[in-house]
Order: structure tokens, then sequence, then C-alpha cells
């Protein structure tokens, strides 16, 4: 992910001095991933994402978000002087590095974040072990 990210930023770069500031090309959401002891978080950023567009799906190892934010109505494309935010489907996908709790996994969506939660499966979590002395 990291190559189509700065592959992304790079060209965003280019058409903004060629075009003259108007550009739309990267519609990936901007993900935070962190863990602790029990789980894997996401964060997307998805402002001016309808909620019922959003689609949270796990296959295999890889987390897929996807989601559609709308133009303004009455803005033609050619009335931008300037259009940075960008509309119409967005989707990243995510391969998680350990496994989770299919059943337990949980998202929210809130102030144009999504929140989703993976609960780690047992055989990932950190686990003590104790030592006996003889």
């Amino acid at each position: 992910m990291m190559f189509d990210t700065d592959f992304h930023k790079t060209f965003n770069e280019m058409a903004r001095s060629i075009l003259g500031g108007v550009a739309e090309i990267d519609r990936s959401p901007r993900v935070n991933l962190y863990e602790n002891d029990d789980a894997v978080t996401v964060e997307a950023a998805m402002p001016g994402v309808d909620a019922g567009s959003i689609d949270v799906s796990l296959d295999g190892d890889t987390l897929t978000i996807a989601g559609e934010r709308k133009a303004p109505e009455g803005v033609d494309a050619k009335d931008y002087s300037w259009h940075e935010r960008a509309t119409g489907p967005m989707r990243r996908q995510i391969k998680l590095r350990r496994p989770v709790d299919r059943n337990a996994i949980t998202a929210t969506y809130e102030h144009g974040l999504l929140v989703v939660t993976l609960p780690k499966a047992a055989e990932a979590k950190p686990r003590k072990i104790d030592v006996q002395v003889k």
C-alpha cells in the first residue's frame, strides 16, 4: 500500500501543477490502524459519505472498506476552480497480520469517522506461560 499511496500523492501534485489545482485522483479513505493485546482497530476518515453506502467486509485476511461520497447537487464539474475532495465510490483494502475473531467484529460510523474493531483470535493474543519449579 505504501507505493500506492506515494504514487497517488506524487501524481496528485503533478496534476495540480499542470491543471492549475483541479485534480481528483485518490479515492481511498485515509486510515489509521493500531492494535493492543485484545484487538486490531482501523479508523477510516470518510467525511461526507452517506452511512447507508458504507460496506465493511472481511475475506480471508483482507479487510475491505467501501463507500460513496456523492457530489453536491447543482454543481457541475466545469464549475470547480479547485477540487480536492474526491467524489464517487471509494475503497480501501487492508491485509491483516493477525488472526481475528470473525464473529465479534464491530463497526461504528460517527462524524465522518468509521471505526472497525477486530478482536484478536485466541491464538493471536499474548499468553503468559507459567514456569514450574521442580
